[in-house]
């Protein structure tokens, strides 16, 4: 019967031997790059949000812009009827502060009219079956379907930290912060050297 003799590994792991490369590597010197260039590099300084995004309170559903108080009681059976006062499409503003009684039709990311603090669906309303005028026919959004201005960052905010490795998303969140140029660490020269007699001349295989 053959007999195998057992010896004691003395080779690294993967995980060590990475752990010995990245101890005894330094961050090479930082250079600014314009942002359409900064694709796949690992950022070299903190970034803060230039400003605040979104800006303002805005709407996360196409409705009406309405007062919470406004809808008690809605129902298929008991509509609330609401006097439309204006429009707001995506990037448009509010034509004025909202009354009790009103509504302004509203677009998804739309600001928020001033006194407003619910929307509602469109699907829970005639959608001005008679011009001018909007029934609505739910109670259930009531201060729903708002999302708060800065949820995405807030003016001086830390938005990326420094080692990033940038990729897409984190380009778009430099677009966001306000960022033309980025400082990002120097592309490393890399050399791969192949060894072991286990390699061979391309020309022995002809």
């Amino acid at each position: 019967m053959t007999e195998f003799e057992t010896r004691q590994a003395d080779w690294l792991s993967v995980g060590e031997a990475v752990r010995r490369t990245l101890e005894a590597a330094s961050p090479l010197d930082p250079e600014t790059v314009p942002l359409h260039e900064a694709w796949g590099r690992a950022l070299a300084e903190a970034v803060e949000a230039g400003a605040t995004l979104p800006p303002w309170d805005n709407s996360a559903m196409d409705g009406y812009a309405v007062h919470a108080t406004d809808l008690e009681g809605a129902s298929r059976e008991k509509p609330v009827s609401l006097t439309v006062v204006g429009d707001i499409p995506a990037g448009g503003r509010a034509p004025r502060r909202l009354g009790q009684g009103e509504a302004v039709r509203i677009m998804t990311g739309a600001p928020m009219p001033p006194g407003a603090d619910t929307v509602v669906r469109a699907e829970d309303t005639d959608a001005e079956a008679i011009s001018g005028t909007v029934l609505v026919f739910s109670s259930q959004d009531r201060r729903r379907n708002i999302r708060p201005g800065g949820q995405d960052m807030v003016a001086g905010d830390e938005v990326l930290a420094p080692g990033t490795s940038l990729g897409s998303g984190q380009i778009g969140v430099l677009a966001a912060a306000g960022r033309r140029v980025v400082r990002v660490r120097r592309r490393p020269r890399v050399a791969i050297l192949s060894n072991g007699d286990e390699l061979a001349n391309a020309s022995e295989f002809d």
